[in-house]
């Protein structure tokens, strides 16, 4: 309620998080009393806040996974009670970091107790397009289809990581962040080009 009036009074409606500010939870609490008392403006703010951390947390294993992963489960608990199933933004964004991060999200206990107590989020999930990534598969050579590899870039050799991996697999040719070209991803160990291929279910 506090960063509702901050806002209403044309204040900033993180300021009271302090130290809690580069944290999912108190945004996603926001967004579902601003879902509640239908302040639209307020809900665009904090989804394009949440929209930021969210991209730039898309490997929540990475730095500091346990804090990460509880961090993103309390957002996800707080949007799923607080805000109804229908074609809701926040839902659809938190139902995408979850795609990205389903290999390791479905390891933990308290995950799965969420999507047991919300058939809606479930559903979701089971019904995203980009969920056949996450089933099992490997990335491997298109040349052998027997080796598992690490994509990397063509040119300067850099691991992509899973996450953008996952997110990319679609595409033929792949953005590399570190030195800035654009071309097809290939295997570190050989150098031929990589392919994903789903293992048997």
């Amino acid at each position: 309620m506090v960063a509702l009036l901050r806002y209403i009074y044309g204040l900033p409606f993180d300021e009271p998080f302090a130290g809690r500010r580069h944290l999912l939870q108190p945004h996603a609490k926001v967004y579902v009393v601003a879902e509640k008392y239908q302040i639209q403006g307020l809900k665009f703010a904090v989804y394009k806040s949440l929209k930021r951390m969210l991209q730039s947390e898309t490997d929540l294993w990475k730095e500091n996974a346990d804090g990460s992963i509880v961090d993103f489960m309390d957002a996800f608990q707080a949007v799923d009670t607080g805000t109804a199933a229908r074609n809701d933004q926040l839902r659809k964004m938190m139902v995408d970091a979850c795609i990205w991060n389903l290999r390791y999200l479905r390891q933990k206990p308290r995950f799965l107790a969420i999507l047991e107590h919300s058939p809606g989020l479930s559903v979701a999930i089971i019904s995203h397009l980009d969920l056949e990534c996450s089933l099992p598969g490997d990335w491997v050579c298109e040349v052998s289809f027997d080796r598992q590899c690490d994509p990397m870039c063509l040119y300067c050799k850099e691991s992509f990581g899973e996450a953008f991996a996952i997110r990319h697999r679609d595409d033929h040719f792949w953005y590399c962040q570190k030195c800035e070209k654009n071309d097809i991803p290939i295997c570190g160990d050989c150098e031929q080009p990589v392919v994903w291929q789903r293992r048997g279910l």
